[in-house]
C-alpha cells in the first residue's frame, strides 16, 4: 500500500509538478536609461531572451520580436546607470516577454479622448472605457474603470505622497482578441514607479482586464 501511494505522488509530480516549474513569469520593459539594479520584477532572471516590442508606426502600432540590449551609460554621481533598448524597434513604447498567444504583426491602438489626473477616457471598437480617480483611506486614492458593459476596479493604494499619480501609457490590442488592453504607470512618490500591464482574458465574471506582469522602477536614490 505504501509503495502505491509512493508511485501515486511520483506520478502527479511528473504530470504536474514539471508543468508548474516551467511557467514563467510575464515581465515587462520600457527603453530607456536606468540605475544599476533598479528594475524589480518577480522572478527576473535578467534581459536574455525572446521579447516582444510595442513599435510605433506612421498609422498602426506593431508589434515585433526583439532581443534586450543593455549598454554602459554615463555615471551620475559615480552610481552606475545602464542603457536599455530593443533590437531592431529603438523607439519601442515597451517590451514583454513570458506572455502567450503574441506575434509579430500590426497592433489596433484605441483613440484616447481625455486623459487628466482625475478621468482619463478612450474608444475602442465597441468599447468606451472610462478610467475615474476615487479617493481611498485616509491619503490614497483607487482606479475604477467603467464601460457600458460592466465595471472594475483596476488598483488601490492606500498612501501617496508628492510626485505620485498614474497615467495611461498605452491603449490597444496587445493579445489580438479584439478586446482592448491597457498599460498604466502609477507611483506613491517621486522616487519610483510600477509598470502595471492589465491584458483581456478568461478572467470570471465582472473582470475585463486583469493585471499581467509589474515592474517595480527606482529612479532615486
Amino acid at each position: 500500500m505504501k509503495r502505491s501511494y509512493l508511485m501515486i505522488a511520483v506520478w502527479c509530480l511528473v504530470a504536474f509538478g514539471t508543468h508548474a516549474f516551467s511557467q514563467k513569469e510575464p515581465h515587462i520593459l520600457q527603453a530607456g536609461e536606468y540605475y544599476e539594479n533598479a528594475i524589480h520584477q518577480k522572478n527576473f532572471s535578467g534581459f536574455s531572451g525572446n521579447w516582444f516590442a510595442v513599435c510605433p508606426g506612421d498609422s498602426v502600432d506593431g508589434l515585433l520580436q526583439v532581443e534586450v540590449t543593455i549598454e554602459a551609460a554615463e555615471s551620475a554621481g559615480g552610481v552606475t546607470r545602464q542603457r536599455v533598448a530593443a533590437t531592431v524597434c529603438k523607439e519601442s513604447i515597451f517590451m514583454v516577454r513570458n506572455i502567450a498567444g503574441l506575434s509579430s504583426g500590426a497592433l489596433v491602438s484605441g483613440a484616447v479622448k481625455l486623459a487628466s489626473d482625475s478621468l482619463w477616457q478612450g474608444s475602442f471598437d465597441r468599447f468606451d472605457i472610462n478610467i475615474r480617480k476615487l479617493p481611498f483611506g485616509s491619503n490614497g486614492f483607487r482606479l475604477l474603470m467603467k464601460t457600458k458593459y460592466m465595471s472594475q476596479s483596476l488598483y488601490t493604494t492606500e498612501w501617496v505622497e508628492e510626485g505620485g499619480g498614474w497615467q495611461v501609457e498605452w491603449f490597444g490590442d496587445l493579445n489580438r482578441d479584439n478586446i482592448p488592453d491597457l498599460l498604466i504607470r502609477t507611483s506613491h512618490k517621486y522616487s519610483s514607479y510600477q509598470l502595471r500591464l492589465f491584458l483581456s482574458g478568461d478572467h470570471g465574471p465582472q473582470t475585463l482586464l486583469k493585471e499581467v506582469a509589474m515592474n517595480y522602477v527606482a529612479v532615486g536614490l
